[in-house]
């Protein structure tokens, strides 16, 4: 009787809940999310093969390099008169060790202790408040040779402890596989996975080539290229995002060419590739100010704000001012589509995704005009990333649906084994890549058509043995 209790209500539940969707124009929203549920649970059953050896060896590459590193630093503590207080007075010697290996055991610093290296960071800069390695990489990384290394050591002993031994303990089954588990609608429309988050996975390929295909079968990736940016380009209307991106030039080049003019054409190189068509180039003024631009290109998408790019770029707060206003004096239609976007989540404490899946996003820090200035700031950059991070997690979810109503009775021929961000990962029979690759590639491209509808988005598909970023 209980059970039958839980379960009385649902349908008449349902049915209420289908008729509230409908008038807050989000019956599409909910028919995209039960039909994704499908996939996300193919992926989950599916799981991925771990070479468990590979992965032991690369985790006990990077304790090897972090263990060198941290010598690395305490000779800096030992022979730099800056850090004299952290050196020890005296140290005690070993017979059956040279004398240099007991001077380095003999300083007591935890190079992963925030409290700690904060203190000796410090000593080289006062101001700072944290020894977060993020904000070293953007601003001080040259400022003296401990604050490279540091942060090259923090990299290596982080992966190392996180990616060692024990993840392959806690997560790899007796089937050989890692089976994530996903959380399917977060706020901004996009998903994450846990246990483990396969979106932490580090970039580079060496652990990601630890996850492989089985005998007879390769992997089979498929991404959308530029996603945000065509994205922005679609929503904006802007005709010169939009021209760059249909003719395949070097969007970020054509933005820097318009934001900085004269000092972009007196940057170039002879024979500058861009120069002559429009690609990208390795001149050195070029790749500056390119980068400068695609930090600003890149960082629409997540509302980024002067200060942002301050830390971003390393450079004032006033001059990451001035190199916004100056790009949306170039691109008025871009300020304009993400002006409207904050202006209307401020307004109503709430924004959407773009059409046909128009995803509610609320905000609970909204209380209309009595909203607190910090959290309206919150707001408006949410306001600005929402509608273009939803939509990017809206079409791919879309994709996976397309292919899984494909593929769900061929497990002997492909089977979908991965999604992180804008990418879709399959393994399939060697002999049937021809076959597979070509359908993925276009269902893809269907998927993006359902918001960027001229079809300017374009899905790269690649073929490996083993799981490629």
């Amino acid at each position: 009787m209980y059970a039958a209790k839980d379960v009385e209500y649902l349908q008449q539940l349902r049915d209420f809940q289908l008729v509230d969707a409908e008038r807050q124009g989000l019956d599409q929203c909910v028919k995209l999310e039960n039909a994704a549920v499908l996939a996300f649970s193919d992926i989950e059953y599916n799981g991925m093969l771990v070479n468990v050896d590979r992965w032991k060896e690369i985790a006990a590459e990077k304790l090897e390099s972090a263990l060198s590193l941290e010598a690395a630093l305490n000779k800096i503590i030992l022979d730099d008169p800056t850090f004299s207080e952290f050196k020890p007075p005296a140290f005690q010697t070993d017979i059956f060790a040279p004398v240099e290996v007991a001077r380095l055991a003999s300083i007591n610093v935890n190079w992963s202790s925030p409290h700690q290296t904060t203190k000796i960071l410090q000593k080289i800069l006062p101001e700072l408040e944290s020894s977060d390695t993020k904000i070293l990489a953007n601003k001080y990384k040259k400022h003296h040779p401990l604050i490279e290394i540091f942060i090259d050591f923090k990299e290596k002993y982080k992966k190392a402890t996180a990616f060692g031994p024990n993840w392959l303990e806690k997560y790899v089954g007796s089937d050989g596989k890692v089976h994530t588990s996903f959380t399917q609608i977060i706020r901004t429309g996009r998903v994450s996975s846990s246990k483990p988050n396969m979106q932490q996975i580090p970039a580079d390929n060496d652990y990601r080539n630890c996850f492989i295909a089985p005998e007879g079968w390769s992997y089979v990736s498929s991404d959308f290229s530029s996603q945000e940016l065509c994205i922005i380009a679609h929503a904006s209307g802007d005709p010169v995002w939009l021209d760059a991106l249909k003719q395949g030039q070097d969007l970020h080049s054509v933005c820097a060419d318009l934001v900085y003019g004269q000092e972009w054409v007196d940057a170039a190189e002879d024979d500058c590739p861009y120069m002559q068509s429009k690609s990208k180039c390795d001149c050195p003024g070029h790749k500056k100010l390119r980068t400068a631009v695609k930090g600003i290109n890149f960082g629409l998408a997540y509302g980024m704000g002067p200060h942002k790019l301050s830390d971003t770029l390393d450079i004032p707060i006033e001059e990451a001012q001035e190199l916004i206003d100056k790009y949306f004096s170039v691109f008025p239609s871009i300020k304009q589509f993400l002006d409207k976007n904050g202006k209307f989540g401020k307004k109503h404490g709430y924004i959407r995704t773009m059409a046909p899946y128009n995803r509610i996003r609320k905000f609970p820090l909204w209380a209309g005009k009595a909203t607190e200035p910090k959290d309206m700031g919150a707001i408006d950059r949410m306001s600005r990333n929402t509608p273009i991070q939803g939509a990017a997690g809206d079409m791919t979810k879309e994709a996976m649906i397309r292919i899984r109503q494909l593929i769900h009775d061929k497990r002997d021929e492909i089977q979908l084994v991965m999604a992180v961000h804008d990418q879709l990962d399959f393994i399939v029979r060697d002999d049937l890549i021809d076959k597979w690759s070509p359908v993925i590639t276009e269902q893809m491209e269907l998927a993006g058509k359902t918001i960027v509808t001229s079809g300017l988005l374009k899905s790269d598909t690649t073929t490996c043995k083993v799981w490629e970023k």
